[in-house]
């Protein structure tokens, strides 16, 4: 996480070249932290570098979609077992 703390603020202080690094390093460490892919395709956006930045939003998006699909399911099995605890003598 320290690669992706520090890639926020270099964008912050708008060194966008040493943030795409940065955050490069972060999703290394991380692929699942799409929090970094989303402020990757923003920085890259910003450096006129767009498919590079359209590729760090699919990864963001693709990353977005998984976790909905994994909490829907985590919700559906929560709400199956108290189903069946209700429903037990």
């Amino acid at each position: 996480m320290p690669h992706y703390e520090l890639g926020k603020l270099l964008v912050n202080s708008r060194q966008l070249t040493q943030a795409a690094q940065e955050l490069n390093q972060a999703v290394t460490y991380d692929p699942g932290l799409g929090s970094a892919y989303y402020q990757l395709s923003r920085v890259y956006a910003r450096l006129g570098e767009t498919k590079k930045s359209q590729r760090a939003l699919a990864e963001f998006e693709k990353l977005y979609q998984q976790q909905a699909k994994d909490s829907q399911s985590g919700d559906q099995a929560l709400e199956e077992d108290a189903r069946k605890e209700t429903e037990a003598p």
